[in-house]
């Protein structure tokens, strides 16, 4: 079967849109095969966990709060504070405060990119994540969230990024290591070949605060509609899951979550419906963003516990699509009576085994 115009004329034009990628993930930031990414992240505490932040530009001169950047070299911080106050005083008039700056850069959550082959194993970037009620370690279907597995792509111009930015996340988690610790949850397959990405599937009802109302636009609506980016939005009641299970347990969610659909985007860059995930993705070559999350599991202290990384989609592009796969007929429940290859004999009545 033909490819559909509009898909066929972008794939006529597929190598110049690669590299076009490629140069904006490059001058965006945060591309994990930039040589000089890492040079930009830093580890920043967050409650329980650290997330991989940008290194703001410009430093500020106040002190740095308990939530801020991690540094695991401790023992040098009040050499450093008084290198800085002595430098302050040794610029500032005398009887003058040092200058402070009028504005705080707060850290920001890094979105990290990288390009790579949505793998078939393992492939639960799907409307119920893989979900099954009698798993051996079982989650309510609430906290079930879409999993897959990014690979190295075949395409030239990639192959060499995907290595880079396999080492540039070893060197992320390696700044976090514990030692005798376990690392566990980024880095899968044989050699630590392959990247696990997830998403959260559902989220709690909640009224919104005061903040969070106040920061609404009223006129972004308006403003997308005129773009034509009408939300795309899903209930409980049409979220499409096969298994009996899945279906009881969302009818038991119905009033309490809202689904979240996978930001997961096809080559015309239009969202892809949950229906047709395993289809459009399995296989394809993609964009993905992510956040990088470290979590302290154990005791660290009896060498007992694990340093666990996740890895939370912002959004996937599909690049290439999955090549086409060959279909069987299928017999429908009825086989022909006669070879349908050979001739027919002459008396059809005559039975040809006998």
């Amino acid at each position: 079967m033909a490819a559909p115009a509009a898909t066929q004329a972008i794939l006529n034009a597929l190598p110049q849109r690669l590299q076009t990628t490629r140069d904006h993930l490059l001058t965006r930031g945060g591309y994990l095969a930039d040589p000089a990414v890492l040079e930009r992240l830093a580890w920043l505490r967050d409650g329980k966990s650290h997330k991989v932040v940008l290194k703001p530009k410009r430093q500020a001169t106040c002190t740095t709060s308990a939530s801020g950047l991690h540094n695991r070299n401790a023992a040098s911080h009040e050499d450093t504070a008084a290198s800085q106050e002595a430098t302050a005083q040794t610029l500032s008039p005398e009887g003058s405060e040092p200058p402070v700056s009028d504005t705080l850069e707060l850290p920001e959550v890094a979105e990290l990119s990288l390009v790579g082959r949505i793998s078939g194993q393992d492939m639960y970037l799907t409307a119920d994540g893989g979900w099954r009620a009698d798993s051996k370690f079982p989650t309510p279907f609430a906290k079930q969230r879409a999993t897959g597995k990014v690979e190295a792509p075949t395409e030239d111009l990639f192959t060499a990024d995907f290595s880079a930015a396999l080492k540039t996340l070893v060197a992320l988690q390696n700044q976090m290591a514990t030692p005798k610790c376990i690392q566990m949850g980024v880095m899968n397959g044989l050699g630590n070949s392959r990247i696990k990405i997830r998403h959260a599937l559902f989220e709690p009802r909640g009224e919104p605060s005061e903040e969070e109302e106040e920061a609404i636009e009223p006129e972004q609506d308006d403003i997308e509609a005129h773009k034509g980016n009408i939300s795309f939005a899903l209930t409980i009641e049409d979220w499409p899951v096969h298994g009996e299970d899945a279906k009881a347990a969302l009818e038991t969610m119905k009033d309490k979550y809202f689904v979240v659909p996978i930001p997961a985007y096809d080559m015309h860059g239009d969202l892809i419906h949950p229906t047709f995930y395993r289809r459009r993705l399995e296989g394809a070559l993609v964009a993905v963003r992510f956040t990088l999350t470290h979590w302290a599991i154990g005791n660290k202290d009896a060498g007992t516990g694990s340093d666990v990384f996740t890895a939370d989609i912002i959004n996937l592009r599909v690049l290439v699509p999955p090549r086409p796969t060959v279909v069987t007929p299928r017999k429908r429940g009825r086989v022909p009576a006669f070879d349908p290859m050979s001739p027919r004999p002459a008396n059809k009545t005559r039975r040809l085994f006998e």
